[in-house]
C-alpha cells in the first residue's frame, strides 16, 4: 500500500511526463564525471546496466523487476545477457506502456499488481532489483520479505533507491518531509534502514555503496520536465511547478544519497547450516 500524493490525480499523466523526460526509463540516471555531460536516457540505461551487473545473471536466469516501470529496464537486461525477466507494477498506466513495445516472445513479461503480494510461488526467481521502487511503499520490510520470499537459495537481490546520509537537522527534514508529501513516498531511509530491511527478510547483505553524487543531476532533470508542461490546466501547472520546487530544493541536499545495495538469500545446503 502507498500513500496518497499531493499530486493525486495527476500521477497518470506524470508517468507519461516523467518517462519521456528520462529517456524512456521512470528511474534516476547515473553519469560519470563530469556529472550531467551526457543525455539523461544514456545515464539512466546506466543505472540499469549497474544494477544489471551486481545482479550477475548468467543466460537463461528467472528475474524479477519488482516496480518495473516502463518496462525498458526488463527488456535491456533480457537482450543484453538472456536471462528471462518478470516485470512487476501496480501502476495499470505503467503496466500498460510497459506491455506496448515488442518484447522477444517468452522473454519477457509484465504483471499487474501489488509488490507487496507477488502473485509467484515461493522461490520462483534466480533473482530481483528494485530500482526507486521501495520508497513508495508503506511497508517497506514486509515488501523486501516478499521479494526474498520469491528467491531461491542463493537468490540475489538489487536495490537502487533515494536515501538520507545520517541524522537530520530541521532544514533537511522539512525538505524531505515535502518530497515525501508531495510524490506520496514513506520516510526516506538512511543506508543502515535498508540494510536492515533485507537483514530482517534472512537476506545476507553482499555489497553497498551510496552513488549519490553520480545521480544527483537527475533532481535538475526532473525539476525541469516539471515546469515545462503543455495541455494541462493552470492549476495542475501550479502544482507541478510547486512539486518541480521541492524536487530541485531535494536534490541540492548534500544530505541526500542514493543507495545501491546488493543482499543474497543464504544458500542452506551449501554453508552446511
Amino acid at each position: 500500500m502507498t500513500r496518497r500524493s499531493e499530486l493525486g490525480d495527476l500521477w497518470d499523466p506524470i508517468t507519461e511526463l516523467v518517462t519521456r523526460a528520462l529517456g524512456g526509463n521512470t528511474h534516476f540516471g547515473y553519469w560519470i564525471e563530469p556529472a550531467g555531460s551526457e543525455p539523461i536516457g544514456a545515464a539512466t540505461d546506466r543505472l540499469t546496466d549497474l544494477v544489471a551487473g551486481r545482479l550477475a545473471a548468467t543466460r537463461g536466469a528467472r528475474i524479477v523487476d519488482i516496480g518495473c516501470g516502463s518496462g525498458r529496464p526488463a527488456r535491456r537486461i533480457s537482450a543484453a545477457g538472456g536471462a528471462r525477466v518478470a516485470g512487476v507494477t501496480a501502476s495499470l498506466a505503467q503496466f500498460t506502456a510497459a506491455r506496448t513495445p515488442a518484447a522477444r516472445e517468452g522473454q519477457v513479461t509484465f504483471h499487474h499488481g501489488p509488490v507487496d503480494q507477488l502473485c509467484f510461488p515461493d522461490g520462483t526467481f534466480d533473482g530481483a532489483y528494485a530500482v526507486d521502487t521501495l520508497l513508495y511503499e508503506a511497508d517497506r520490510a514486509g515488501t523486501v520479505a516478499e521479494i526474498a520470499r520469491v528467491l531461491r537459495p542463493g537468490g540475489r537481490l538489487v536495490i537502487a533507491d533515494i536515501c538520507m546520509r545520517g541524522p537530520l537537522h530541521d532544514r533537511v527534514l522539512a525538505t524531505a518531509t515535502a518530497l515525501e508529501r508531495t510524490f506520496g513516498l514513506s520516510r526516506v531511509p538512511d543506508m543502515q534502514c535498508f540494510r536492515g530491511y533485507l537483514e530482517d527478510a534472512g537476506m545476507s547483505v553482499i555489497g553497498s555503496d551510496d552513488i549519490g553524487r553520480g545521480v544527483r543531476p537527475t533532481y535538475d532533470v526532473l525539476a525541469a520536465a516539471l515546469r515545462n508542461v503543455e495541455g494541462f490546466p493552470a492549476e495542475a501547472t501550479d502544482r507541478l511547478a510547486a512539486a518541480a520546487d521541492t524536487v530541485e530544493a531535494f536534490g541540492a541536499q548534500p544530505e541526500t544519497g542514493y543507495v545501491l545495495m546488493t543482499a543474497e538469500r543464504p544458500d542452506l545446503d551449501r554453508s552446511g547450516t
